[in-house]
């Protein structure tokens, strides 16, 4: 079963997150910087190497460094005549002579090592047993590859970015230096005398993954899962909180490092330990600036102020009486709010969120559906999507007036969705819309169903184009989409909808 994350309800940012955008673009720019160097880095280092190698072939009483007989060069050394099995047959000439040929030796490899510590992805990697101070941020800005580089920014814009709208860019980027500098530092203590250098930003990723579980635990996180079973792929989605996935995930990193990292580590392999590190750094880091309240105190007046935004305090005094597991009190205040604002959104969502927990979802629907309305209105339509869901599982008889079913009918049309949704969505509407609907929800119904080629669609066709109702120009429009209907079922052209086609047939 494979498990991946797709979206959360904390996409929404009030302003530009510059920093994680800077972080992306610098990390493409370092691993173009590699691609460029790495070909001409490596010849030099084969080069070098054969120097050795042609040097010490025909000596075999010098003594050659292991590195140079087992690491990359090994298929070199056994094309010039050396290998790992190579044992001295020539006599060893007089002791001066022996002093002056393996000093030669030694220059010829101590540039050979130069060349080798030159490589890109080894001089901005971090390597234990050389540690240096500017490792611990240049390897997380390194990659060893697209998969590399692409996977962990995947991940990376999934936890950055909102992390960086409530804390700031100062405190989010002091955050991202301090969990990729604390997991190499980890690393590093946990292998000190490992020589492999380790490249990537996924400690640093990690790192803001448990930040945003501190952060956001109760945000829900979208996950795609695919199944493989017997020669069949089964799909298929759903939302968790991010305090159960995150929690998942890094006992998931721990189980298999526990495991498989012995074996692999510390020469090549995935740092899977890195991951463990960064994510305790960065849940740690979380930790102690909520304890601390550094974003309320000091960081989110000046977001505020910066965006133009009033804090919503009540909500905040939500949180603080949920902390302290007063959910009565949170609850009434949070009935106080809207009422007092219909319109205030978030604190209508805080309310919902609070409902689901406490069971009481049909108290609070009437203004999801309020919500749902405005997020249309303003095209958040996946958000819309989100909630309409969390409404028709968590509300199931709550009673949706018919523009809602329509408005969302034309939303996922529009987003080319699932037919078999738009179809409940066009029955539910015709359920609430009743014999006698208004003429502008009843000639919206008769497009919407002509465009998604519906059963019925002309029916509703001729229904609006016999309505007295409906201003003439209106009638004739459907008396023409009527017509093309019935000469689509003929199969004489395809229906010509405000312009679009889907490519599906019609089935009535």
């Amino acid at each position: 079963m494979f498990i991946l994350p797709v979206g959360h309800e904390q996409d929404e940012l009030r302003r530009w997150p510059w920093v994680s955008i800077g972080f992306v673009a610098l990390c493409f720019l370092v691993f173009l910087g590699i691609r460029v160097a790495e070909g001409g880095a490596e010849r030099r280092v084969l080069a070098r190497a054969r120097e050795v190698f042609e040097y010490a072939v025909d000596k075999t009483y010098l003594v050659v460094e292991e590195d140079l007989l087992f690491g990359d060069t090994a298929e070199l050394a056994a094309e010039v005549g050396l290998d790992a099995d190579w044992a001295p047959e020539v006599a060893p000439p007089p002791a001066t002579q022996l002093r002056i040929e393996q000093g030669r030796l030694e220059i010829l490899t101590a540039e050979w090592r130069r060349a080798h510590d030159a490589v890109p992805l080894r001089a901005l990697g971090l390597v234990p047993a050389e540690l240096e101070a500017t490792d611990l941020i240049t390897h997380f800005l390194a990659h060893a590859g697209w998969v590399h580089l692409l996977g962990n920014l995947f991940f990376f814009w999934m936890a950055g970015p909102p992390l960086e709208d409530v804390w700031g860019r100062w405190l989010y980027a002091l955050f991202l230096l301090a969990v990729g500098v604390s997991a190499g530092l980890l690393w590093a203590a946990r292998y000190p005398h490992s020589m492999e250098p380790v490249v990537g930003a996924s400690g640093a990723v990690a790192g803001l993954m448990g930040g945003f579980m501190i952060r956001f635990w109760r945000t829900r996180i979208q996950c795609l899962w695919v199944v493989w079973m017997s020669l069949k792929i089964y799909t298929g989605s759903f939302k968790a909180p991010a305090w159960l996935m995150l929690s998942v995930w890094l006992g998931y990193q721990i189980a298999f490092a526990t495991w498989l990292e012995p074996h692999t580590m510390p020469v090549g392999g995935v740092a899977l330990w890195a991951h463990v590190f960064g994510f305790g750094a960065g849940a740690l880091l979380a930790l102690a600036i909520r304890v601390a309240r550094i974003e309320e105190r000091w960081v989110a007046s000046r977001i505020l102020a910066a965006t133009g935004e009033e804090q919503n305090r009540v909500i905040e005094e939500v949180h603080v009486l949920l902390e302290k597991g007063q959910r009565r009190r949170a609850w009434e205040l949070l009935q106080q709010e809207v009422e007092g604002d219909p319109e205030n959104w978030d604190a209508i969502l805080e309310w919902w969120e609070l409902a689901e927990t406490v069971g009481r979802q049909a108290q609070v629907a009437p203004h999801l559906v309020e919500v749902i309305r405005h997020e249309l209105a303003t095209r958040q339509w996946e958000v819309a999507r989100w909630h309409w869901a969390d409404l028709r599982q968590g509300a199931p008889r709550h009673e949706v007036p018919a523009d809602l079913y329509l408005r969302l009918a034309e939303v996922v049309l529009e987003e080319e969705a699932d037919p078999e949704e738009i179809a409940s969505l066009l029955a539910s509407a015709r359920a609430e819309l009743g014999a006698d609907p208004p003429i502008g929800l009843l000639v919206r119904l008769a497009r919407v169903s002509a465009k998604a080629r519906m059963p019925g669609a002309r029916g509703l066709c001729r229904r609006v184009a016999d309505d007295q109702r409906a201003p003439e120009q209106v009638r004739s429009e459907f008396r023409e989409l009527s017509n093309a209907l019935d000469k689509r079922r003929d199969g004489d052209r395809p229906c010509p909808v405000d312009g679009a086609t889907t490519g599906r047939k019609e089935a009535s």
